[in-house]
């Protein structure tokens, strides 16, 4: 069991790791501004693997809704995004997505 960045995989060590267990989990971080961000998906990946879940840690989806207070997308696009990633995923053997929030703008699309 472990912890990965899906960033520092190649395709091989990714499809490894799909063959040795049925239990893998992603995280996929919105917005990575916040310091806390980083906190929260360190601790959820911990606690995921004390429940014997393969973690993979997807790099962050920086932009989020736009909101006027800084440079966004609209609701449509990171709606769209996040459903090509989540059945990409899905295709490759994940059967376990965790979206973990760190940009107030986007609650509205994952309600």
């Amino acid at each position: 069991m472990g912890i990965y960045h899906l960033e520092e995989l190649t395709g091989e060590e990714f499809g490894e790791i799909k063959k040795s267990s049925s239990h893998i989990t992603l995280l996929l971080p919105l917005g990575n501004r916040e310091e806390t961000l980083s906190l929260l998906i360190r601790e959820i990946a911990r606690e995921l693997l004390r429940d014997g879940q393969e973690v993979i840690i997807a790099p962050p989806i920086s932009y989020g809704v736009e909101s006027g207070i800084s440079p966004g997308v609209k609701k449509e696009t990171l709606q769209k995004y996040l459903q090509d990633i989540i059945h990409s995923a899905f295709t490759q053997g994940i059967r376990r997505i965790i979206l973990v929030n760190g940009n107030p703008a986007n609650r509205e699309i994952l309600d």
